[in-house]
């Protein structure tokens, strides 16, 4: 597991590109998960056009015309702001197809969630949304999602 405990990892310029769309207590919680692990960020706001597609493609059930996400600012939780309420991220492994290893989604899941835990934000996670602490009850998973789950 060379992509992780040899911290602290620093972003690409892609990676905060797109987390500087994200609401600042997401971006403290990356920062502090960068501490521990290396991941990349693959999205933070998305467009209407962005979510409709993602969804046109069965990788979310949120359609972004009628049912927002929270990566869309158009969601309540994002009302009046410019940052998005989610961030999607992606274990970084040199040489690696992380698409095909289940472990580093997991373990990263686990590094996201203790960072949330010590910066006090709460968050949830794609492979959790029912936050029962079990990933394989759940009918979509998203291992990559992370989301804020109170407006301030």
């Amino acid at each position: 597991m060379s992509w992780l405990y040899k911290g602290p990892f620093s972003f690409g310029e892609v990676s905060k590109a797109r987390l500087n769309t994200c609401d600042p207590r997401l971006i403290r919680v990356c920062y502090r998960a960068a501490q521990t692990a290396n991941f990349s960020v693959l999205c933070g706001t998305r467009t209407d056009e962005e979510q409709h597609a993602i969804y046109a493609d069965k990788k979310s059930t949120l359609n972004g015309v009628t049912e927002f996400s929270k990566h869309q600012l158009k969601h309540p939780i994002n009302a009046g702001k410019t940052r998005s309420s989610a961030v999607d991220l992606m274990p970084y492994i040199p040489g690696v197809n992380v698409w095909k290893q289940r472990d580093s989604w997991m373990i990263l899941a686990g590094v996201v969630i203790a960072a949330a835990e010590e910066e006090l934000v709460s968050i949830r996670w794609g492979g959790d949304w029912n936050m029962d602490g079990k990933s394989w009850n759940e009918k979509f998973e998203d291992l990559g999602h992370f989301e804020l789950l109170t407006e301030t």
